[in-house]
């Protein structure tokens, strides 16, 4: 196999304190607009029966303003500040057999995931429970919902993670710390930046693989693939589930 192309072009010229920045603007301040939705939803009101095309909706609008706010924070912070292009931050063309080794990935990490969370509930000794499933489909199975959280889940929300840690986070530490420490750092920051403490083993192991293969195929498109067909199957297993139907080939 030929050796991998260099995921970035020039080294990123931020410092600890721009990353830091894209970090707390980016991705923190959602998680706090995140808190206020649920507190005002009412989330945190055992017992109170809520709307579910509301949470829906509250669930979408999070997604879409937490998409906005990292593409907005990495182009003010590493893109006019410092001259960052978007080629460096990974959007160039790539050898078409990667794309059909992304999908592999994302099939892949489908089970790997879900004998990761079995295992996790051996040990807890109680079945695992993914408590993002309530705010992927508060309303049970409905068509608009399944639409609405595949586009997403599958496009939105990879594309603006991708670009943050494996396109910045993930180059920014490997120049600095190494390869491993930079896939296992930039790996656990994306699984615990979800803020679910439950889901960090598997989103670590999915953070880890994306890093990886971004490292070896040099560019963003195939791992936005990979990462965006994981969460489309995921999410359509689940509402296939709820229609208690089996998950579509």
């Amino acid at each position: 196999m030929n050796s991998p192309p260099d995921p970035v072009s020039r080294q990123l010229p931020l410092s600890g304190g721009d990353m830091l920045l894209i970090l707390i603007f980016g991705l923190g301040a959602v998680r706090v607009l995140g808190a206020i939705i649920v507190v005002g939803l009412g989330l945190t009101q055992p017992g109170q029966t809520l709307d579910g095309s509301r949470v829906l909706l509250a669930t979408v609008l999070l997604l879409v303003v937490q998409t906005l706010a990292i593409l907005l924070t990495i182009r003010v912070i590493a893109v006019r500040k410092h001259g960052v292009s978007w080629a460096d931050l990974g959007f160039r063309p790539v050898d078409r057999r990667w794309y059909g080794r992304a999908v592999a990935i994302a099939i892949f990490l489908v089970p790997a995931v879900a004998l990761v969370n079995y295992g996790i509930g051996q040990i807890e000794g109680k079945p695992f429970e993914n408590p993002q499933i309530y705010a992927i489909a508060p309303a049970g199975f409905t068509w608009p919902g399944l639409i609405v959280m595949t586009l997403v889940a599958g496009v939105a929300a990879p594309f603006a993670e991708e670009v943050a840690f494996r396109g910045l986070f993930f180059p920014w530490l490997r120049e600095r710390i190494g390869l491993i420490a930079g896939v296992a750092i930039s790996a656990l920051a994306f699984a615990s930046l979800h803020g679910v403490p439950q889901l960090i083993p598997s989103l670590a192991i999915i953070g880890a693989v994306l890093a990886v293969l971004y490292h070896r195929c040099g560019s963003l498109y195939p791992v936005m693939l990979a990462h965006g067909l994981f969460n489309a199957i995921m999410v359509v297993a689940l509402y296939s589930a709820l229609a208690g139907t089996t998950t579509p080939a």
